[in-house]
């Protein structure tokens, strides 16, 4: 899941492209993988933490300025 959610995230593409092209074999559970990736952001942001993947889009945000 984490490589699913990393793809997803850092490709800045829908899960379901990501999971058709890279994950074919997961592709009936998108709704729950989705509903997961959903809970996971809530988490965090009400926590105040960032993960790795977050990190590399704000780092691509300040040098694309």
């Amino acid at each position: 899941m984490l490589d699913i959610y990393s793809r997803t995230v850092n490709a800045q593409r829908p899960l379901s492209e990501i999971l058709a092209e890279f994950f074919p074999w997961c592709e009936e559970h998108e709704e729950a993988l989705s509903a997961i990736f959903r809970a996971y952001g809530t988490r965090k942001r009400a926590f105040g933490v960032l993960d790795l993947d977050d990190l590399l889009l704000y780092w691509q945000a300040l040098v694309c300025q």
